[in-house]
C-alpha cells in the first residue's frame, strides 16, 4: 500500500471513530498526560484499545474483571471527540481490529501486540498476575 493510500485509509478510520457516538464506557476516563505518565514507567504497562460500542471489547473487560486483573490494565476508548488523542495513538500503531492490546515500557510500545478477544485474553491472563 503506498503512502498516500495509507494516509487516506488512516484519515477515513479516524473520521469513522469520531462519528461513532459514545455509549457507557467500561473503563475509567484517562487523560493523555496521565497515560504518558503510566507508560513511561520502567515496569510494563498493559493497554487495551477498544470502544464502548464494541461488544468484544466489553466481553474482554468483563472476563478480565472476573479474573481479578482488569484493574491492572489501562483501557483506552477510541470513541468520541474527547478521545481524539487515543484515536491518533491507535492509528500510529497501524492496528488491525479492536480490542487491540499493546504492551508499553519506558514510554514506547515493546512490539508485543495482540488483536481480538481470544489472543488478548490469553496473553493478559498469562502475563498479568492477580492480587
Amino acid at each position: 500500500m503506498n503512502h498516500r493510500r495509507a494516509n487516506l485509509f488512516g484519515s477515513f478510520m479516524l473520521f469513522l471513530l469520531i462519528l461513532i457516538p459514545t455509549i457507557a464506557t467500561s473503563g475509567k476516563k484517562i487523560t493523555e498526560k496521565k497515560f504518558v505518565e503510566k507508560i513511561s514507567r520502567v515496569d510494563k504497562t498493559y493497554v487495551v484499545f477498544g470502544a464502548s460500542w464494541c461488544k468484544p471489547c466489553e466481553r474482554l473487560y468483563n472476563l478480565l474483571k472476573e479474573a481479578k486483573i482488569a484493574h491492572k490494565i489501562v483501557y483506552l476508548h477510541t470513541d468520541g471527540v474527547e478521545n481524539l488523542w487515543v484515536q491518533k495513538r491507535l492509528l500510529k500503531l497501524e492496528y488491525a481490529m479492536i480490542p487491540y492490546t499493546v504492551v508499553y515500557q519506558n514510554g514506547k510500545p515493546t512490539g508485543v501486540v495482540r488483536a481480538g478477544v481470544g489472543p488478548s485474553l490469553i496473553f493478559l491472563l498469562a502475563n498479568v498476575l492477580p492480587d
